[in-house]
């Protein structure tokens, strides 16, 4: 699943680019919840990337325990975990896909 690097509803959107975006967080934060590995590919998890933070930790429960695997090919790797540390449930495990 590929999500967008923006928020949900924005001012520029009218309103139903705004719900087709919301919509989509939405899907994606239940789909999350079932999901029991997500692969986390070039996001780092800035400020610009808030509301995708929101989703993970909205969507990956301690009930159902998975594991995010960082592909990232540039050395953000550390950060990220913290990060993602921070958002996710403790009962979910976090390692990084090793580079080539």
């Amino acid at each position: 699943m590929l999500l967008p690097g923006e928020r949900p509803e924005e001012l520029f959107r009218g309103d139903a680019g705004n719900v087709g975006i919301s919509h989509s967080y939405w899907t994606a934060s239940l789909m999350f919840g079932i999901a029991r590995r997500i692969y986390v590919a070039g996001l780092s998890l800035s400020v610009l990337d808030a509301a995708l933070g929101t989703l993970l930790g909205m969507g990956c429960t301690p009930q159902k325990p998975g594991e995010i695997v960082i592909v990232n090919l540039r050395d953000h790797s550390d950060r990220i975990r913290r990060q993602l540390e921070l958002l996710l449930p403790s009962s979910w495990t976090i390692r990084e896909l090793a580079s080539r």
